[in-house]
C-alpha cells in the first residue's frame, strides 16, 4: 500500500532537531538513541494503515458497519471518501497523545504506542507502570501477546505486533 501524505490542513504537530538519548537500565538490551525530529503523527499513520484497509461503503466486522480503520459507520448504505477516513484517523492519532501523556517516551516508541492503541480501542491498564518505570522490554513482550481476536490467534495481528515491537529498536 502507497505511504499518504499527511494532510496539510491538520499538521499541529512541530518538529525538532534536538537529539535526546534514551536507554533502559534494568533489561538486558538497550533502547537505541532516538531523534526527536521524527514526523510521530505521519509515522503512527502510515503504521496503522499498513494493518487497516479502505472501504469505500461500509462492511460488517463482527459487531458494526465500518469503514476503513474500524471506522463505525452510521449505516449500511453510507460511503465516505478516503479522505474523510484519513481524517478521522489524524484525529483519532491526536486524541491519543492528549490522552496517554507519551511525550517522555522515545518517538519511535510513540509510534508504537499509538498504533496499539488504535488497534485496541482501549489501552491495558499496565502500560503506564512500564512507561513510567522504563521497562520498554517488558512492555513489548507485552504488547505481543494481544494477537486473538475471538479466541484465535490471527496472523495479521501477529505480523502488526512485530512491526509495532520493532520500532523499539529502530
Amino acid at each position: 500500500m502507497k505511504k499518504v501524505e499527511q494532510p496539510k490542513q491538520v499538521a499541529k504537530l512541530t518538529l525538532t532537531e534536538e537529539k535526546k538519548v534514551f536507554t533502559t537500565t534494568n533489561t538486558k538490551k538497550e533502547v537505541k538513541p532516538h531523534t526527536v525530529g521524527i514526523n510521530v503523527r505521519l509515522e503512527a499513520f502510515n503504521l496503522i494503515t499498513k494493518y487497516e484497509w479502505f472501504h469505500e461503503t461500509p462492511y460488517w466486522d463482527s459487531v458494526r458497519y465500518a469503514y476503513w480503520y474500524w471506522q463505525p459507520a452510521p449505516s449500511k448504505n453510507a460511503t465516505i471518501t478516503e479522505k474523510e477516513s484519513q481524517e478521522f484517523v489524524y484525529g483519532r492519532i491526536d486524541d491519543y497523545i492528549k490522552q496517554h501523556d507519551i511525550d517522555s517516551v522515545p518517538p519511535e516508541i510513540q509510534v508504537a504506542l499509538l498504533s496499539f492503541r488504535y488497534n485496541l480501542w482501549r489501552m491495558p491498564h499496565w502500560y503506564r507502570w512500564f512507561i513510567d518505570n522504563w521497562h520498554y522490554n517488558a512492555l513489548w513482550n507485552r504488547m505481543k501477546q494481544y494477537v486473538y481476536s475471538g479466541w484465535k490467534r490471527l496472523q495479521w495481528l501477529v505480523k502488526r505486533r512485530n512491526a509495532e515491537v520493532s520500532y523499539f529498536y529502530k
